[in-house]
């Protein structure tokens, strides 16, 4: 055992010091005997100054990104390996020890490393992966919004709001455009289900006046079949045409932002949703998209707010709720985000996923604050 640990400690050890000497990169072996070594001593009564020592007597090697690496290697095979108590376990012993270092101004990104993996173990999940949603809303353009060629308008634009009656249960479709007024069939909200819509057909452009130049409704329907055909860079093009010709058109926006999106250029789609937003306040769809926008970019406060504002336009909104709950976790606010599941599964009683986090949740809101009684550790 002294050989051990003089191979992971300076012979400044218990000084606080950095090392002097030099000493190869720590091994997962060696990270996992110092997790015991921390909570032993924690178990035993260690203050926020003793604990600082312990990390700073490891020097270079015991930075906090080293930490960080080795609690994600960590996590990973203890989650490929080990049975759900056997996970649980271990991450209630994390979230113990990051209980400990929050209590130290010094030591907070060692008590958000800890307490994050010690959350996923618990739980049984990995990191919140954020996509956009398929857009799959049918809010229209009225027919006063497509001017004339070349001819602008300051008419506002008047969408209507379809309601959206079944939850999306999957968080991997992506958005897409939305149609035009005068396209027959719309969009099936139901991301379970493929679109009943038809693809729109091919624009096809007057050739009877050679200098005619195309309509903003053509313009818009060529965006949508390029959008259709997957090329939505074709798309933001055609669309930028119709924003030339008439910016106060709040579909084309939206459409854009969906186009962005879709490219994974999350900065220009929310641009893009803003002035959607500036064009539509009372859109629900817009919100929507808006808010995963802001999840995309990890702006968890904000998408927050919208997904407030989508939620105060439609309350039945079940996909709303379930994501709001989603961004509270990520806010580390988890009785609130409880409340967001519940709420989904009154609405929809059979959202696996729902009930699949309120269960998370649950098991760590319920994880004792101090290592398991059985816990070898705490003796």
């Amino acid at each position: 055992m002294a050989g051990w640990l003089k191979k992971l400690f300076s012979p400044s050890q218990g000084r606080g010091q950095t090392p002097t000497v030099d000493l190869p990169p720590l091994t997962d072996a060696d990270f996992e005997f110092l997790l015991a070594q921390l909570l032993q001593g924690i178990s035993r009564g260690w203050q926020p100054d003793r604990l600082e020592v312990f990390i700073a007597d490891l020097g270079i090697r015991g930075k906090v990104t080293a930490w960080e690496a080795w609690l994600e290697r960590y996590s990973t095979q203890i989650l490929a390996q080990a049975q759900p108590p056997q996970q649980q376990q271990v991450g209630t012993r994390l979230l113990y020890i990051s209980n400990a270092f929050k209590n130290s101004p010094k030591l907070q990104r060692f008590a958000r490393a800890f307490g994050d993996t010690g959350q996923q173990l618990v739980t049984g999940r990995g990191k919140i992966a954020i996509e956009i949603w398929e857009y799959a809303g049918a809010d229209q353009l009225a027919e006063q919004e497509v001017a004339p060629e070349n001819t602008p308008t300051s008419a506002q634009p008047q969408e209507a709001s379809p309601e959206v009656t079944e939850p999306v249960v999957t968080p991997e479709a992506e958005m897409m455009a939305e149609p035009l007024p005068e396209t027959p069939e719309t969009i099936n909200p139901k991301a379970s289900e493929p679109p009943t819509q038809e693809a729109p057909e091919e624009f096809t452009q007057e050739t009877t006046i050679e200098d005619t130049p195309p309509t903003i409704e053509a313009l818009f329907q060529a965006g949508l079949t390029k959008a259709d055909q997957g090329d939505f860079a074709g798309a933001i093009a055609a669309w930028d045409e119709v924003i030339e010709l008439n910016p106060t058109i709040a579909a084309v926006w939206h459409n854009r932002g969906s186009a962005f999106g879709r490219l994974k250029q999350y900065d220009q789609a929310l641009e893009s949703l803003k002035q959607a937003i500036l064009l539509a306040s009372d859109n629900v769809l817009i919100w929507r998209d808006h808010s995963y926008v802001l999840m995309a970019l990890e702006q968890w406060q904000a998408a927050l707010k919208s997904w407030n504002t989508t939620i105060e336009l439609q309350e039945d909104l079940t996909e709303a709720w379930y994501q709001r709950g989603l961004t509270l976790e990520q806010l580390n606010k988890l009785e609130n985000a409880q409340i967001n599941y519940r709420r989904v599964l009154h609405l929809a009683p059979d959202f696996a996923q729902a009930q699949e986090r309120l269960e998370a949740i649950e098991a760590v809101l319920n994880a004792p604050s101090s290592p398991l009684p059985t816990d070898p550790w705490a003796e």
